[in-house]
């Protein structure tokens, strides 16, 4: 009775299925976010000329400002943008 009790349980699980999602239907993730770097794909370069600005190493910021605009890791709205914050 046991035995017959278990080949049916598992034919109802095999039939069933589980309740996991398939790996065919995988969620994207939000790639919708606006950015002003020229390569969108895990840019530090922003976020280390910000964080030279806000500890006010200006100079630093610009040159850093600078090479990222000449060699297009970050786009010239927001290198603008950079410079009008750093008073030199």
């Amino acid at each position: 009775m046991k035995t017959c009790l278990m080949l049916l349980m598992g034919a109802i699980l095999l039939v069933s299925g589980c309740s996991h999602e398939s790996s065919a239907v995988r969620q994207e993730p939000d790639t919708h976010l606006t950015t002003d770097t020229a390569d969108e794909s895990c840019n530090t370069v922003p976020a280390r000329i910000w964080a030279l600005i806000n500890n006010g190493q200006f100079e630093e910021a610009q040159a850093l400002i600078a090479e990222a605009k000449a060699s297009g890791l970050i786009a010239a709205p927001m290198a603008a943008r950079m410079l009008d914050r750093s008073p030199c």
